[in-house]
């Protein structure tokens, strides 16, 4: 037996040498430990323990602790981390969040759960829409009068989708933004989520269509006459990947894509479906996605259900107080817009923090949802968003320049204590985040709003950090202080321990070691019209 053991041991030690074995499939970090053994993985020990949350499929053992049997060892050398990255991350979309062991376990695990339990990322597997929008795309279908009857033709739904289509995470066609059903007897006004109005009248042979946003007319329709005559326009790419595609409607009612109609540089799809109900409405409107969150009250700190909706034509991310609101509370714009997962700091951990920018000062949200994968999907919906926004804002640059400014998580954050501009205020413990170049300091570390910011500049331009504070400056806790120099005032600050004091300064350097860039020098001189307090 003892032999038995020791050969296995020495047998998984060779696999952990082959390539891509000797880091986690799932996090990377190095020298695994353990090893799914129907999945033919290895993994690290913290990813372990999520892949017993899905025991129906993976199943783990400890390479040095646990018995191994001779086809789990021929499993494991005919599978491995690269084959089985090949297999199960086919499709994954360039905005998709991939954690590392740094990363929070939410994260890691619906990350896992995507791969292997979902399978998303796999040709024919159910790749969840991001960028797609998962609540009603029109509002109030239900609502709409007609006097059709039950023996008339089968309805005709034509959707004109936003944004570019997406055929295997490529663009396909550009398409104006609205949904409206047609060969309806009577029409009144349709009212979409995204403030479009449709409008379609009689004219005595067929409905016509005049789309509007807010205040131009951007695109008319002709008559449609009758289904034979959509087929007279198909689509003109000849590749077309998005015939007979299938697409989901919020009833689990399967609508097939019968034809593209390419008109006016729009694309139209025309759905068509067996029966008619006018509850249903197809959910198939790319760069759009609403559901509810709890969000934290800025004054009270009590968590409430708010409507949050992410349009990306309009480039914005909106909360709204009341479900049925028509105003919203909140527009963030997602040129401004940063999400990163706080756990701790939140008390939960489904907890992510939203952060953007109004009149120039950052605002931080602070929502959960009891669903960990509805909170991880809302955010690779705004790295999708900013993904779009990044594509537009810097054409011609590479995906992989893009993907490090989707989201970022703070460079340190944590308490120091500081003084006020003549140092000779007492020190008042603060919670500090410090953003890029940005930091700033709050009275507790859930505020919506910073009670103060210091820009980070670059030695070259009169920045410095120094441990230790100048002579006669005496903290009331805590020792170990920190000096930073800028070109119009120096700041001083304490930290608990000579290790929080050296993590602040590695941070500092991170900064005043490089050149600024030009858009930088941009936020620095905003910096100088505001008075810090």
């Amino acid at each position: 037996m003892f032999s038995e053991r020791e050969n296995s041991r020495k047998r998984l030690m060779e696999l952990l040498g082959k390539p891509g074995n000797s880091h986690c499939a799932d996090c990377g970090a190095t020298a695994p430990e353990w090893a799914s053994y129907t999945l033919g993985v290895f993994v690290c020990h913290s990813c372990s323990g999520l892949h017993r949350n899905i025991a129906h499929i993976s199943k783990v053992k400890s390479l040095l602790l646990d018995p191994w049997t001779t086809a789990q060892l021929e499993l494991m050398d005919s599978v491995g981390n690269h084959a089985a990255k090949a297999t199960y991350e086919q499709t994954v979309p360039a905005f998709y969040f991939r954690p590392t062991h740094k990363d929070c376990a939410l994260l890691r695990e619906q990350w896992i759960r995507a791969k292997y339990e979902r399978k998303e990322f796999m040709p024919g597997g159910r790749q969840e829409s991001y960028s797609v929008g998962e609540g009603s795309a029109l509002s109030s279908i239900s609502d709409l009068q007609h006097t059709r009857k039950e023996e008339d033709d089968p309805v005709a739904f034509v959707s004109v989708v936003s944004g570019p289509v997406l055929c295997n995470d490529k663009p396909h066609l550009p398409a104006v933004q609205f949904l409206v059903c047609t060969h309806l007897e009577h029409w009144k006004q349709i009212r979409w989520v995204q403030s479009i109005s449709v409008r379609a009248h009689e004219t005595g042979q067929s409905p016509v269509f005049a789309t509007k946003e807010k205040q131009g007319v951007f695109g008319i329709f002709s008559p449609l006459k009758s289904k034979a005559e959509y087929a007279h326009a198909p689509c003109e790419d000849a590749a077309c990947a998005h015939k007979n595609t299938i697409v989901t409607c919020s009833t689990v009612v399967t609508w097939r894509l019968t034809n593209c109609i390419y008109v006016s540089g729009c694309l139209l799809l025309l759905l068509r479906r067996p029966e008619y109900n006018p509850t249903l409405w197809c959910r198939c409107v790319l760069g759009y996605r609403e559901g509810f969150l709890w969000k934290r009250g800025k004054d009270n700190g009590q968590y409430l259900s708010r409507k949050f909706v992410l349009c990306e034509q309009e480039g914005v991310l909106k909360y709204f107080n009341k479900h049925d609101g028509r105003e919203p509370k909140a527009i963030m714009s997602i040129a401004t817009l940063n999400a990163t997962f706080q756990p701790v700091k939140i008390g939960t951990a489904h907890g992510l923090q939203i952060s953007y920018l109004k009149d120039e000062n950052p605002r931080n949200l602070f929502v959960y949802h009891e669903d960990g994968k509805e909170m991880v999907d809302w955010f690779n919906t705004i790295r999708a968003a900013r993904l779009s926004y990044l594509r537009v804002a810097f054409p011609g640059a590479p995906v992989a320049d893009l993907l490090p400014k989707l989201t970022r998580d703070y460079v340190k954050q944590g308490f120091m204590e500081k003084t006020g501009p003549k140092h000779t205020e007492g020190f008042k413990k603060r919670w500090f985040c410090m953003d890029e170049r940005r930091l700033m300091y709050f009275k507790d570390p859930l505020d919506a709003y910073a009670r103060g910011q210091v820009f980070i500049g670059s030695q070259e331009n009169g920045y410095d950090v120094l441990p230790g504070l100048p002579p006669g400056v005496h903290t009331s806790r805590w020792q170990y202080g920190i000096t930073v120099a800028t070109p119009d005032r120096t700041y001083l600050f304490a930290c608990e321990s000579e290790k929080e004091r050296t993590g602040w300064i590695a941070a500092f350097h991170t900064f005043i070691g490089c050149p600024m860039l030009p858009q930088e020098y941009a936020v620095e001189a905003r910096f100088k019209h505001q008075l810090d307090y």
